[in-house]
């Protein structure tokens, strides 16, 4: 089995937990502890109302002022994580929204510069260009820059696990899909999509391991859509999914937050759902998603490894008119809208999305028996 490495890039440092605000379970600034901080974003979608607010005079697509507010967060992390729940393509003819995605390839290059490291590709709108939609969209996120996983273009590419290495510590990162939209690969090329088995995962894992990952990190669609609840079957999988040696389980689907769980020996994490990071998805919170900040743990003297602390940075997807009555989009931390002065452009939120910030947090952790606290 070939070993994927990616190495994350010199000078990316841990982001700045004070800023944040989560459940941990531990706290220790101990020095005998090689510490990774992987930042975590749920669905990114492209509705045609935000490819048209992206699109300029010339006819190409910049969707980079959406990712102001959220990039130095992206950036101060050591791995930054996406689901990429569309198809790219530079075919300007096939942009589609719901419920068959497409959309400009532009936007890889625009997640990369906003602190991206890698993209998962495994959800429900994975195949829904077929098998050349995963391949334009491999293409476009390697143009960028952007590592990927839980699509391939070939067996070889789908038995490879991708592997990142930072300071020494090795965290693979694994991507399934419970869901296609009735759309599936043919039997011959089942490589082009991972769809979940616990088959599957048991295999990933053990390839995962040995190739030498220290963190294996799996990435589920999973869920019912537009619940904030974790459902018994969401738990019931992530309990299997982590007895088979995962240590974090990073959910998607459900388009809106759901409540999450670290276990008091910091030993493993789950966030069943981190709800939309880009969307033009309103009401009954789905506009709202959340940035998790995950501090993965290696012992230097044993190479024990753990799952130090989860932070949250809630987010909101706000959509704002320009003077000429065109929309514009912007991914604004609420802790931001919380904080800020009369001065801020976006200062006039705060009426409006007052309490919003403790509201998400309390949603996310308070709910959460397994905690151990809050900051």
């Amino acid at each position: 089995m070939a070993l994927a490495i990616l190495i994350a890039g010199a000078g990316a440092g841990p982001l700045d937990t004070a800023a944040s605000a989560g459940t941990q379970s531990d706290t220790s600034a101990d020095t005998g502890w090689e510490k990774v901080t992987l930042a975590a974003v749920g669905d990114i979608m492209v509705h045609m109302p935000q490819a048209a607010a992206a699109r300029d005079s010339s006819g190409n697509y910049d969707f980079a002022p959406a990712f102001k507010y959220v990039a130095p967060l992206l950036h101060n992390a050591d791995i930054a994580i996406g689901n990429l729940e569309t198809v790219l393509s530079d075919n300007r003819s096939s942009y589609r929204g719901y419920p068959d995605f497409c959309s400009p390839y532009e936007i890889a290059c625009d997640l990369q510069r906003a602190g991206f490291s890698l993209m998962t590709t495994a959800n429900n709108h994975s195949y829904d260009k077929g098998e050349k939609g995963v391949r334009w969209t491999l293409g476009w996120l390697d143009s960028a820059g952007l590592a990927h996983t839980g699509t391939a273009r070939d067996s070889a590419e789908a038995a490879q696990p991708l592997i990142i290495e930072t300071r020494g510590v090795r965290t693979a990162m694994l991507a399934y899909t419970m869901f296609l939209n009735g759309f599936h690969p043919p039997i011959k090329k089942a490589y082009l999509v991972n769809e979940f088995s616990y088959d599957k995962l048991r295999g990933d894992v053990g390839a995962a391991r040995h190739c030498g990952a220290d963190f294996v990190v799996c990435c589920l669609h999973f869920g019912s859509d537009y619940v904030r609840t974790v459902t018994r079957q969401q738990k019931r999988v992530a309990d299997s999914v982590l007895a088979l040696g995962v240590d974090l389980l990073l959910g998607s689907h459900p388009h809106v937050v759901t409540p999450m769980h670290i276990d008091s020996a910091g030993r493993n994490g789950v966030v069943y759902s981190l709800g939309n990071f880009f969307s033009n998805q309103r009401g009954g919170y789905k506009e709202y998603g959340t940035i998790a900040v995950v501090t993965l743990g290696k012992e230097k003297a044993t190479g024990r490894c753990r799952v130090m602390s989860i932070m949250h940075e809630p987010t909101v997807v706000h959509m704002v008119r320009d003077p000429a009555g065109a929309r514009c989009y912007r991914i604004i931390p609420l802790r931001m809208v919380e904080e800020s002065d009369s001065m801020w452009e976006f200062a006039y939120l705060k009426a409006s999305l007052q309490g919003k910030y403790r509201e998400m947090m309390d949603h996310i952790v308070g709910a959460d028996t397994g905690a151990k606290g809050r900051q």
